[in-house]
């Protein structure tokens, strides 16, 4: 599991918006954002702890079970979903066609323990990541050339 955190920030730099007056309407975005499609399929998650909105900033972890590039790009959805969902409330406060900054406070990597099981979606979704997104490495070819060889018996 990969995890990133985040500060974000309003987008216009006088913007007179107040988070803490959106913190309930930031965890319905959260909700929906996790219960989506996308998401789902990606294995990925935000979170927003109430206790961290303030004013002019406020904290988002974003989880993925998969490395992600560029994660603040999974954040994205939550400026969509405000938007769309509440054009009213926060369409003054977008610059750029963005409603918030990313600023990437950190990132971890929480390693699988040996008794911790991979789901078939998790697996699925790591051999396409390693065939189509991954760079090309050394590693990686003898990776897919391994799969290969215990997948071929199986194709009819």
């Amino acid at each position: 599991m990969y995890t990133y955190s985040f500060t974000l920030t309003p987008s216009r730099i006088k913007s007179d918006i107040v988070f803490t007056d959106y913190t309930d309407i930031f965890s319905e975005a959260v909700e929906n954002i996790n219960s989506g499609i996308a998401f789902g399929r990606d294995g990925k998650s935000i979170s927003i702890d109430d206790k961290r909105i303030k004013e002019k900033s406020f904290e988002v972890v974003l989880e993925s079970v998969s490395p992600l590039e560029n994660p603040a790009r999974s954040l994205s959805s939550l400026t969509r979903y405000l938007t769309t969902k509440y054009p009213e409330k926060f369409k003054d406060y977008l610059y750029n066609k963005k409603l918030f900054n990313f600023k990437l406070d950190s990132k971890s990597e929480i390693s699988r323990t040996k008794n911790e099981r991979i789901t078939n979606e998790e697996l699925l979704k790591g051999i396409i990541d390693l065939f189509y997104a991954q760079k090309r490495t050394k590693e990686r070819q003898k990776a897919i050339d391994e799969i290969k060889k215990i997948v071929v018996p199986f194709m009819k």
